[in-house]
């Protein structure tokens, strides 16, 4: 969280990058200086993915930086559970555009089930295959507009198996949009809202979500992000910064702020 954050004396930036300590936390390393120039965290564009821009102002200094990596690990966590209802909401606006009830899962198996409720459907996933997931649980989607301009998902306690399946339920809701390929779904789910381009396989999280983290939100970008290694995007109304993963517990965080860029080495527990 980025609360009650305060300005580091910026003379620690004297230290060189190379000698900066893993095992310290108030350490930051070069970059600063100047005032001008382009970012120096290498931070692609920002994906849309369905978000909305960013509205969060950065700061400047170590406790920025180690928010940012707490922030990273605690939504890792929960990347495998957002790609799974990814998966799981997308299926349902096009199953009511069939007559058929149940009808057929894209995965090959299984089947979905759904009947009216007033002013929309109860629908049943029954071990309802899709992308390497195989979803058994229900849920209601409400249609807006004649025809559809939009779909809003609830689910609860949907249970999931696969390669790449969390080891728990999924409970959460979603927005989506019908397109002339493919439904676009935005999925909030523990507390963050997720992008319609989340992934994760083996380990690593792929893909976009937002963090209301208290004084405005940020939009992150995940890029291979695991466990010990990869990295995330953070991008807000007034700069941006790259998270790189160097362990379990060991980060490098370059935070570029109204053109001042400044590297901070920090450990986590």
């Amino acid at each position: 969280m980025l609360k009650a954050l305060s300005k580091m004396n910026p003379e620690v930036r004297v230290l060189s990058l190379a000698a900066c300590s893993l095992v310290v936390l108030l350490t930051a390393c070069g970059g600063g200086g100047g005032g001008g120039g382009g970012s120096g965290t290498n931070a692609p564009p920002r994906p849309t993915a369905g978000l909305s821009d960013p509205s969060l102002t950065l700061q400047q200094n170590q406790p920025t930086a180690i928010s940012l990596a707490q922030e990273m690990v605690q939504t890792y966590q929960l990347a495998d559970e957002a790609a799974a209802a990814q998966q799981l909401v997308e299926m349902a606006p096009g199953v009511l555009d069939s007559s058929t009830s149940p009808a057929a899962c894209p995965g090959g198996s299984g089947t979905i089930s759904f009947a009216t409720n007033g002013s929309g459907y109860n629908y049943t996933y029954n071990a309802c295959a899709n992308a390497g997931y195989v979803f058994t649980g229900s849920g209601v989607i409400t249609p807006t507009g004649v025809p559809a301009t939009e779909y809003d998902l609830d689910f609860s306690n949907v249970t999931v198996t696969g390669a790449n399946a969390p080891n728990t339920a999924l409970t959460g809701a979603a927005v989506c949009t019908p397109g002339t390929s493919a439904v676009s779904c935005i999925t909030t789910l523990g507390g963050y809202v997720w992008g319609n381009d989340v992934s994760y396989s083996a380990g690593l999280a792929n893909g976009s979500h937002q963090c209301d983290c208290g004084n405005g939100t940020w939009n992150v970008l995940f890029d291979d992000f695991g466990a010990t290694s990869g990295a995330a995007y953070v991008y807000a109304s007034n700069g941006e910064a790259s998270v790189t993963r160097l362990s379990a517990n060991t980060f490098r965080v370059v935070l570029t702020v109204n053109g001042v860029t400044t590297t901070y080495d920090v450990t986590t527990t």
